[in-house]
């Protein structure tokens, strides 16, 4: 077995099998989810600006996520696909998409038919990516621009409550001075303005993908 800095020296992208041992671990509640938060800071910075890891909740090696993970709101934050079983590489396996709509009407294929568009824009592309302290319980990741004198210009963040905390928030402002209470986020998933209060944001029980001063 070769190490992610030399196989990626020969392919563009390597699967994140070192890292999903230990996102079962987090989910079975044998690690906590700042341990696994730390696996993957440490991963993004051991990797260079160009190298790309394929992050995977599930493969036809694995368990469906959608069968590990069983509550509808936990499910759609570690924004799975809604399929229940292991396949055979063999057989015909077509694919039930309204079995994955839940009580809301969402469904995970809207979802990651809208990720998947989201994932192609600008600033996936050429922003610093990085992953903020977050409150109990969530993820937060990053995408920023910034101007050459170190002006924040533009920024996409993910707020992901993972383990559904009911008052986790997210302080802004301290991530980012340059933001106020008049600053307003476009989330890409609900469509929705959202307005920065006391400096904070309130992750809900839905993922949100939040952008502020990006246009493409």
């Amino acid at each position: 077995c070769l190490t992610d800095t030399e196989a990626l020296r020969a392919f563009d992208i390597s699967y994140e099998y070192d890292l999903f041992p230990d996102w079962i671990r987090l989910l079975d509640g044998n690690i906590g989810l700042d341990a696994y938060l730390d696996r993957l800071r440490n991963q993004e910075a051991t990797l260079s600006d160009t190298d790309l890891k394929l992050r995977f909740l599930e493969n036809h090696d694995h368990r469906r996520s959608a069968d590990i993970l069983e509550e509808s709101g936990t499910l759609r934050q570690w924004t799975a696909y809604a399929i229940r079983h292991k396949p055979n590489l063999f057989d015909t396996d077509p694919v039930d998409w309204s079995s994955g709509e839940t009580e809301s009407g969402n469904d995970h294929w809207q979802l990651t038919k809208k990720l998947i568009s989201l994932k192609k824009e600008g600033i996936v592309r050429d922003g610093f990516y990085w992953l903020p302290e977050a409150p109990q319980g969530c993820i937060i990741a990053a995408y920023e621009r910034r101007s050459p004198d170190g002006r924040l210009t533009g920024l996409r963040m993910g707020v992901f409550n993972v383990e559904e905390e009911p008052e986790a928030e997210i302080n802004c402002r301290a991530l980012w001075p340059e933001q106020d209470d008049e600053t307003e986020f476009s989330d890409r998933i609900s469509g929705k303005e959202i307005q920065l209060s006391g400096g904070r944001i309130r992750a809900g029980i839905s993922p949100m993908i939040l952008d502020w001063g990006l246009t493409g």
